[in-house]
């Protein structure tokens, strides 16, 4: 929720005054790649976590 409204939407505009590659604002770099990144990183996070879990009580695949 934190990066793809705020920093896409809310923030954009105190994020657009920095670019990045290829000259584009990184507001708009959030409102489009930014959001899909952060979304990734989350579901490797909890799979990564869920694991840590499953082993930790005896249950986790082979």
């Amino acid at each position: 929720f934190i990066v793809s409204y705020g920093c896409g939407i809310l923030f954009a505009p105190a994020l657009n005054s920095i670019h990045i590659l290829g000259g584009y604002p990184l507001g708009f770099w959030f409102a489009q790649q930014g959001s899909i990144y952060s979304f990734v990183i989350l579901v490797f996070f909890y799979a990564w976590r869920m694991n840590r879990l499953d082993i930790k009580f005896g249950v986790q695949e082979d």
